[in-house]
């Protein structure tokens, strides 16, 4: 209450940075504040976000700036957050004067939702990929997560489990994770309390590290320390990080237990060279889609064995 507070008719700057629950906060206050400022931070991937400034286009064509009556998004890069940001600090005013031109064209997207349905509990593992992508082959973005998880699919259906796995393919993530913020706000709080995991794919074809990602710095760690463990014991050249972006962020909020898998780095994001070729070339060199089959595999191999307490995630795999 204290942030619907702070934040009703202001312009709020952000810095993704930070690792807080960046998109999702925007699709919940957009409607009480005027607009955001945006820096993205260290994504040396995306140098075109990197760039941008007020009324600068970005090389492949997105406008730094979007919005709708009454309400602005805008990108800017580290020299201007820093700017703005000492400006707060000092208590000095910032004046905006803000020109929008658009236009609104209603679109549908849906979720596709599979079940591997034991008929005997409703607790559930989810596994998700969003499918949709920008104006670019997305290949890796994403593809690859929703193909590693079509697979995971076909593997899971010819086994026992003590569990239900939901597989869902999230649409619209790349317009502000609005797929799955959507699944997850309508459930019940019965719903809710049945999801156990939740493990989010998302650009699983390109680069040589495995990042194993939290949503914020005060998410339950049980589920990310079992994938941290799994993937030491099985040579898989990883990390740990925290990012608030993609389609776990909406699961984490509502407190349930959520991680994502994301190689890299993969230096054509958002790019008219996300393709096939460069993916296959990344895959041959890395064998990245095997290593994320093989280590969910071995998650829910190891949480269908039913593993409760800390202690046990040391003995995982």
């Amino acid at each position: 209450d204290s942030i619907l507070d702070q934040a009703n008719g202001k312009i709020i700057l952000l810095n993704y940075n930070n690792q807080t629950n960046v998109e999702y906060l925007i699709e919940k206050l957009g409607s009480i504040t005027k607009g955001f400022v945006v820096y993205f931070g260290v994504r040396s991937t995306a140098s075109s976000y990197q760039e941008s400034v007020l009324n600068i286009k970005y090389d492949n064509g997105y406008s730094n700036l979007i919005g709708n009556e009454g309400y602005f998004e805008c990108l800017v890069n580290e020299d201007v957050y820093n700017e703005y940001l000492s400006y707060l600090e000092n208590d000095i005013e910032i004046e905006f004067e803000v020109y929008v031109g658009y236009s609104i064209e209603l679109k549908e997207s849906k979720n596709i939702i599979g079940l591997y349905d034991n008929k005997y509990t409703d607790q559930e593992i989810i596994i998700g990929a969003h499918y949709d992508g920008v104006d670019c082959p997305a290949a890796n973005d994403n593809a690859s997560g929703t193909a590693t998880m079509l697979e995971l699919a076909r593997v899971i259906s010819e086994n026992k489990l003590n569990y239900d796995i939901r597989f869902i393919a999230f649409g619209s993530e790349e317009l502000g994770l609005h797929g799955s913020s959507n699944y997850v706000d309508t459930l019940t709080e019965d719903e809710i309390s049945n999801i156990e995991y939740v493990i989010n794919l998302d650009m699983v074809g390109v680069g040589d590290e495995l990042g194993i990602f939290k949503a914020t710095e005060e998410s339950d760690t049980e589920l990310v320390e079992l994938a941290d463990k799994i993937a030491e014991k099985n040579n898989v050249n990883h990390n740990v990080y925290t990012m608030g972006r993609s389609d776990h962020v909406p699961f984490d909020y509502y407190g349930i237990k959520s991680i994502m898998l994301l190689y890299q780095e993969d230096l054509n994001y958002h790019t008219e060279n996300d393709t096939y070729e460069n993916l296959l070339e990344s895959n041959i060199e890395n064998d990245n889609i095997k290593n994320v089959l093989n280590l969910v595999m071995r998650i829910v191999n190891k949480i269908n064995c039913g593993f409760q307490t800390k202690s046990e995630i040391n003995e995982a795999a």
